[in-house]
């Protein structure tokens, strides 16, 4: 499992469990409804591979039309979110069938199991299955990296619109941009979207932990810019 899926997959748990991400909507954002209320919410839950596909021809066709954006980042979104979720129950299936967790052997190598050619075949088969499984997670976790990018570069391009300053739903478009900012590991774009949408919606039921998680990147962010001044 390489790193950066890693870090995706625990930015989309830590944004999932803040119950901030991807919001839908403006539930009246500074008013005390949350950002992340109801509105007219696009839906891309059945096939958003193929809804992704056809916003991504009507932005062009509309280069001016910020419904178009957000559509299409939503949709960028959930695909990223459903390649994640599907990643890291492969990574789990991978852990329970390796040899490791079966009590009939010791430590999980091949060279601590009995001489038994039967239970060695096993151990054999389970390994290469869980080998398997983890190649599988990688490859889909290297495409949720690249579809929570393709959500992240909508927004960007959403929120340069000359019109989206008087855009209504601009606490909402500023934090799920920063979701999927987070999601990619862009922690600079992530931060900046966050202290957006604080701007606008200070008083938001999710300021609270939308401030905490930017505590969060901003040590990441410190702490990887050290690593990288002292590397030799």
């Amino acid at each position: 499992m390489n790193s950066r899926f890693m870090m995706s997959v625990a930015a989309a748990a830590l944004i999932a469990g803040s119950g901030f991400a991807f919001a839908q909507g403006a539930g009246g954002a500074g008013s005390g409804g949350g950002a992340a209320g109801g509105g007219n919410a696009p839906t891309a839950q059945q096939n958003p591979a193929l809804e992704a596909k056809a916003w991504g021809h009507v932005v062009k066709l509309k280069p001016a039309d910020m419904d178009s954006y957000q559509r299409l980042a939503l949709a960028q979104a959930q695909v990223a979110t459903n390649n994640s979720n599907q990643a890291q129950s492969l990574q789990q299936q991978a852990l329970t069938s390796s040899p490791g967790n079966d009590s009939t052997f010791s430590g999980g190598t091949l060279g601590s199991l009995s001489e038994d050619p039967v239970t060695q075949a096993q151990a054999a088969s389970e390994q290469e299955q869980q080998t398997k499984l983890l190649t599988q997670a990688g490859k889909i976790g290297k495409k949720a990296d690249l579809w929570w990018k393709r959500s992240t570069l909508t927004y960007g391009k959403l929120v340069a619109l000359p019109a989206f300053a008087k855009n209504d739903l601009a606490a909402t478009v500023w934090l799920n941009y920063g979701s999927a900012a987070q999601a990619a590991s862009d922690g600079k774009t992530a931060i900046k979207a966050y202290e957006e949408f604080l701007k606008i919606a200070p008083d938001d039921v999710n300021a609270p932990q939308v401030k905490k998680v930017i505590i969060q990147l901003k040590a990441s962010e410190k702490a990887s810019s050290t690593s990288t001044t002292t590397t030799p």
